[in-house]
């Protein structure tokens, strides 16, 4: 419900959302009944930005529109924003409004698997396709749904819902691979990302085998890259694997098509074992300085 109708209201990103900066271009909000103008307030101190004033260096200017362009403002690196619009009546009178806020974390998400359920159109196995539809030895998400979902919600990294990945290379083709694929080629070189970031994990009673991602631009070029641990699928506690851009030779990071997830050789496929892999928190990341 609608507080105040002479404050500025329905921020945009809502309160408290946390989201890539890809999808954070601008502030938007709607008027106050009166209001004339705004008096724009923005930083990432709480307490700054409430108190501020149009001396403060939180303030944005007092402009007639109803949005902020944010580039320039928010940055790679992370982190709480705050925001506050204050209405101005025609008389001068200026109302104080609240202080919002929204996160970006430090890093641009590929996929979490957090908005998978067990409607026909969001299953976790319609995005990331695998034995199904390309003949190899993955089976992606169970069988039957557990708490509205497809995905393991009881064994996560973060957030509530994880993929489970489940191979079989005992059998032709002797390998499992599952792969997303965009309609649009996706920039993952923004704000100078550099690296593909992932968690996986495995069960001791796992038959070992070896772990690889492939990324697919729009070209068509693929390059593929294997976990160090030739036994990665037997490492049952979650473990960060961080993948450098040029370790995908010859694949333009800037115009990825397809990820690629998988277990076992793909290019010189041998039988092998089989088991059940969890994958969270898909990543792009950018290297220190």
């Amino acid at each position: 419900m609608r507080g105040n109708p002479l404050l500025a209201s329905e921020p945009s990103p809502t309160r408290n959302l946390t989201l890539d900066i890809r999808d954070v271009d601008s502030l938007t909000w709607v008027a106050g009944d009166t209001a004339i103008s705004h008096d724009v307030y923005f930083g990432m101190d709480e307490a700054a930005v409430a108190a501020a004033g149009k001396e403060a260096p939180e303030f944005q200017g007092n402009q007639k529109g109803t949005s902020l362009p944010l580039a320039g403002r928010v940055s790679f690196g992370g982190g709480d924003y705050y925001w506050r619009i204050d209405e101005v009546e025609a008389d001068g009178t200026v109302h104080t409004g609240d202080v919002w806020k929204f996160t970006v974390p430090a890093y641009l998400l590929v996929d979490d698997f957090e908005s998978y359920t067990d409607v026909e159109g969001s299953r976790i196995y319609e995005t990331w396709t695998d034995g199904w539809t390309n003949g190899t030895g993955a089976q992606v998400g169970y069988l039957s749904s557990a708490g509205g979902t497809f995905g393991e919600t009881q064994i996560v990294h973060g957030g509530g819902q994880s993929l489970p990945l489940d191979y079989n290379n005992v059998k032709s083709p002797y390998y499992s691979e599952t792969e997303r694929t965009w309609t649009t080629a996706q920039d993952w070189t923004a704000d100078g990302a550099d690296t593909l970031t992932l968690y996986f994990r495995g069960r001791a009673g796992n038959g070992p085998e070896k772990l690889y991602v492939a990324l697919e631009d729009s070209a068509g070029k693929i390059a593929v890259v294997v976990h160090p641990n030739p036994e990665a699928a037997l490492i049952s506690q979650w473990t960060e694997w961080n993948i450098p851009f040029g370790a995908f030779s010859g694949v333009n990071a800037g115009r990825v098509k397809t990820v690629y997830l998988g277990l076992g050789d793909r290019s010189k496929p041998t039988p092998g074992g089989a088991g059940l892999l969890f994958i969270d928190d898909i990543r792009v990341t950018r290297t220190q300085p």
